[in-house]
């Protein structure tokens, strides 16, 4: 059971975004699945993509219960059927809003649908997101791996040698003050629709 994009039922889906995952490879764009593993990710200004992930096939995914990953025929028919409405819903609410990479983003909407759905009792947000996929994600594959961490490594490793400190201040600046941000709007300013 699977999609055209390479989801899987239930699935959370991450693939990296081509330049800003080269320099911090925990920054990614997100996506859920429904129950017939077919994608939705929220892409831009009023856009939700179905099956169709904005920046190309999933390189890693995350699956809450080993038992869905395993046998997603055996969910009952009645959470399949929640589980594809709340998201239909979802996707629906994220197609009349706006987009913003540092704000509303794809993981707010992955977040408002696990809240909707109620998924593990509710109150996710982009930080439980960004931490989730990023340690307990699994890479679909060898090559997702390397596609994953070969850039940065690289920038990593031939950054300091070739810009020796400045380089390294320069990253560490950039970095330390995206994740700050991410923390900041993330437990100050956001607050999910489904609480509202």
């Amino acid at each position: 059971m699977g999609s055209a994009s390479g989801g899987r039922p239930y699935a959370l889906v991450w693939t990296p975004i081509p330049i800003i995952s080269w320099l911090m490879p925990f920054i990614g764009h997100l996506g859920v699945c429904a129950s017939s593993g077919r994608t939705y990710d929220f892409a831009g200004p009023y856009t939700v993509n179905e099956d169709d992930l904005l920046f190309g096939r999933p390189m890693r995914r995350w699956v809450g219960a080993s038992a869905v990953d395993t046998a997603p025929e055996l969910v009952p028919e009645a959470l399949q059927r929640c589980w594809d409405q709340r998201l239909a819903f979802a996707a629906a609410t994220y197609r009349l809003m706006p987009y913003n990479l540092l704000t509303t983003n794809c993981h707010c909407f992955v977040a408002h649908f696990l809240n909707e759905v109620g998924y593990r009792g509710g109150g996710w947000h982009t930080v439980h997101l960004a931490a989730l996929v990023c340690v307990s994600g699994r890479h679909v594959s060898l090559g997702a791996l390397l596609y994953t961490w070969l850039p940065w490594l690289l920038l990593v490793t031939l950054g300091p040698y070739y810009g020796g400190t400045i380089f390294m201040w320069v990253y560490l600046g950039l970095c330390g003050t995206l994740t700050a941000w991410f923390f900041f709007y993330n437990y100050c300013i956001w607050r999910d629709l489904s609480f509202t």
